[in-house]
C-alpha cells in the first residue's frame, strides 16, 4: 500500500474497510492536503506535528458542529411550535 517504513495508523486498516481504489484516493488526498499546507505555511514536514488552532479560535470542525447543533435546535423549536399550534 505505501512505501514508507511505518505507514500512518489511520491508513493501515483503510483498505480493509473500503475498496482498494477508494483507499488509494483517500491516501492521495491526505498527502496532497499535507503538501499544500506545508507549501502554504512555508514549513518543513515534521512527522509528529499536531496542528492547533490560533489562540482564542475554535477549530473549524468544532465551529461546524456548533453551527449544526444550532440549526438542529432551531428546527426542533419550530417543530415544537408547529405541533403545539
Amino acid at each position: 500500500m505505501t512505501h514508507s517504513k511505518a505507514p500512518p495508523e489511520w491508513a493501515t486498516p483503510l483498505p480493509e474497510r473500503r475498496p482498494k481504489n477508494v483507499a488509494i484516493v483517500a491516501i492521495a488526498n491526505k498527502v496532497a492536503r499535507t503538501i499544500w499546507a506545508l507549501l502554504a505555511h512555508e514549513r518543513e514536514y515534521e512527522s509528529k506535528y499536531v496542528s492547533r488552532p490560533a489562540q482564542g479560535q475554535t477549530p473549524a470542525h468544532h465551529q461546524l458542529e456548533l453551527a449544526h447543533r444550532g440549526r438542529h435546535a432551531e428546527s426542533q423549536a419550530s417543530q415544537t411550535v408547529t405541533r403545539s399550534a
